[in-house]
């Protein structure tokens, strides 16, 4: 939850197409000109879901990074708006202090509005992301949090507090680095042919570490020829090769194949 727009620019912005839309279609209720200077903000643009994304932490980055690489996610939509009418009534009803800035009360917002498929069933949840347990400790953030809660209770849809301090070191660092293999434009077929085509390179023995970075195998779709060490990483990032991104790090895995082929 953080400043946006009023609830007087709600419909404004709306029609703006802020907080509208499905899959590629869908637009941040904010993005980086909403948020001051200071603050951690990023952008990205992802390749599976066909736009760009805006982060305004970077524990929502890291977050995406986990979303993006669970197959059953279908849908993020980021900095998701709640309808002020609703959060208002719910304010009034429960007898909390709604966020305003200035006096006048903002638009609330959810950082992540996720649709899964679970076994065919199409499943929607809303994920708020804070750094770590002490910054919820206070009242008012407590206020504010059940606020939101009851908004999602209210439409049936479960939310969740992550904690991105609680993320794995090893998580984060090898998400970090399969992002951008996984955003690569690359064909089920360039897959195919790296697969054999690095399985060959390895099967006729260790390379000296002067050659792992060397440009030598072509992916045809996407017109490049790339190396032992990119095309080790392209696999693994579109899970062609098993990867524990838990507690495998992505150079050990990478070292280990290059010293036992």
């Amino acid at each position: 939850m953080r400043r946006s727009g009023t609830v007087e620019d709600y419909e404004k912005w709306v029609k703006r197409g802020r907080g509208q839309g499905d899959g590629a279609n869908y637009s941040a209720w904010l993005n980086l000109r909403d948020v001051p200077s200071r603050a951690t903000r990023s952008r990205l643009v992802s390749r599976r879901f066909g736009r760009p994304f805006y982060f305004m932490s970077n524990g929502e980055l890291i977050t995406f990074f986990i979303l993006e690489w669970d197959d059953s996610v279908i849908q993020i939509r980021e900095q998701y708006p709640l309808d002020p009418t609703v959060t208002q009534q719910l304010a009034c009803k429960h007898s909390i202090r709604h966020p305003a800035v200035r006096g006048e009360n903002i638009v609330m917002t959810t950082d992540f509005l996720v649709d899964y498929n679970v076994g065919g069933r199409r499943i929607t949840k809303a994920i708020q992301v804070k750094h770590r347990p002490e910054d919820v400790a206070d009242n008012r953030t407590q206020e504010k949090l059940r606020l939101e809660a009851l908004y999602w209770e209210g439409k049936s849809i479960p939310r969740e507090i992550v904690f991105s301090a609680n993320y794995s070191p090893i998580l984060v660092s090898n998400l970090r680095q399969l992002f951008r293999w996984r955003n690569q434009k690359v064909t089920p077929r360039d897959l195919d042919r790296l697969s054999v085509e690095l399985s060959e390179v390895l099967d006729r023995g260790p390379l000296p570490s002067s050659e792992i970075r060397v440009p030598r195998i072509r992916m045809a779709d996407a017109d490049c020829i790339v190396s032992v060490d990119e095309a080790l990483k392209t696999l693994i990032a579109h899970k062609r090769i098993p990867f524990d991104i838990h507690t495998e790090h992505l150079q050990q895995r990478e070292f280990a194949l290059l010293r036992l082929s």
